[in-house]
């Protein structure tokens, strides 16, 4: 469980099945921004609930409880 979500700030976020997803840029009272900038420089962004953020992935990252298919969903 994360406590204090300004900390996450500009980490790398990862999906339940291993998928970099992208980094946090911000946070809201009920979500986290995540943008992924791809090579050909297309930025992707995803509103995803704070509920769906498991915690800490080998101390660095964050895990989220979705699989990489269902984030898509979130994208803005």
């Amino acid at each position: 469980m994360i406590k204090d979500w300004e900390s996450i700030l500009y980490k790398n976020v990862i999906s339940k099945d291993g998928q970099l997803i992208g980094r946090v840029t911000t946070t809201s009272k009920d979500s986290i921004a995540v943008t992924y900038h791809r090579e050909d420089r297309i930025k992707c962004t995803y509103m995803i609930p704070k509920s769906r953020v498991e915690g800490y992935h080998n101390g660095s990252e964050l895990l989220l409880n979705l699989h990489f298919i269902i984030v898509d969903k979130f994208k803005v």
